[in-house]
């Protein structure tokens, strides 16, 4: 989580717990947990501004669970992606985690074009390659072993499809007398071309995650990406644009996000004038929240009950 500091005002990250889940991660259970290290710090859930989540269901309605904990059923699906748009919350901030976000919108845009047979045939020619026998032979030769994508595993389509191209002639060589394991030169050619379209995308998810970024540095991430896409023109490239833009609405569909992009002065700008509006009313929000809650805990503090009116008491009682 993360914190600020009242006194010094510094932000800081601190890891409460980690925890493993052995039954289903419905989002009652998720929330259970939650609650439980919450109070082991007695912290109270008001006090949560946000909540960064993946996509998945049980853990995208949490927010939702905190305002009202008997509405989400037992029943939520471990991990499918929650449908439609996040529901306008006056408490918690549920916000997407823009990296998976950008996956997802890869994995559609991949899903939904004709390229996805090729892909799917440069797959078997991966997985062929890890045989023993295969692989014995590559390893003789002194060449490196292609990897095989893996869906939680983000960028692996590109690294497989780049791996392959790699070694584009001692696959040719190996796999001559296999029709159904041999790539036509207009086949390496749609390779290449798979490559070139998401190759954008690849070295965006590698920035993103170099450091830790601000919502305005993945923001810009995220439009500098999308014009590269538009530019290379391919039927792939304009597809993955689209689920990009899809998938945008659903970030901005968080008023914490925008609201982060309007206090950092360097990407302001890239906000549209609905998105600032929008931002700067989450923001007048979230400042009688925080103003509402520093008089509810300075008024129950031990120190006001006392009457002995410390300040540094009262802000040390605060969560």
């Amino acid at each position: 989580m993360q914190v600020v500091d009242e006194r010094t005002q510094t932000l800081f990250t601190a890891t409460l717990f980690v925890q493993e889940l052995f039954g289903r991660a419905t989002t009652k259970a998720v929330y259970e947990e939650m609650k439980k290290c919450l109070d082991n710090f007695g912290l109270d859930e008001r006090q949560i501004y946000s909540i960064t989540t993946d996509n998945g269901s049980n853990v995208a309605r949490i927010c939702e669970l905190i305002d009202a904990y008997d509405d989400i059923s037992d029943t939520d699906d471990d991990g499918t992606e929650i449908n439609g748009w996040d529901r306008a919350l006056d408490g918690v901030a549920g916000v997407r985690c823009a990296m998976h976000t950008l996956q997802l919108a890869i994995t559609a845009a991949v899903d939904n074009s004709i390229d996805k047979v090729l892909i799917k045939k440069v797959r078997q020619i991966v997985k062929k390659c890890q045989t023993t026998t295969i692989r014995q032979r590559l390893v003789e030769r002194n060449v490196p072993l292609p990897t095989l994508d893996v869906i939680t595993r983000w960028g692996s389509l590109y690294d497989m499809l780049s791996s392959c191209l790699h070694i584009k002639e001692d696959i040719d060589n190996l796999f001559a007398a296999n029709d159904s394991l041999t790539l036509s030169s207009a086949e390496w050619e749609g390779v290449e071309n798979i490559l070139s379209s998401l190759e954008p995308a690849r070295k965006c998810t590698g920035n993103l995650q170099k450091r830790s970024l601000l919502a305005g540095d993945f923001l810009a991430e995220w439009m500098v990406t999308k014009r590269l896409l538009v530019s290379i023109g391919t039927p792939l490239s304009i597809a993955l644009v689209e689920f990009m833009v899809y998938r945008e609405a659903q970030l901005f569909a968080s008023k914490a996000f925008p609201a982060a992009v309007l206090v950092d002065l360097r990407y302001q700008t890239l906000l549209k004038k609905d998105q600032k509006e929008i931002a700067m009313s989450h923001l007048i929000s979230t400042y009688h929240k925080i103003y509402s809650l520093k008089q509810r805990y300075t008024v129950s503090s031990p120190s006001q009950s006392q009457g002995t009116g410390d300040v540094d008491n009262e802000v040390g009682n605060e969560k």
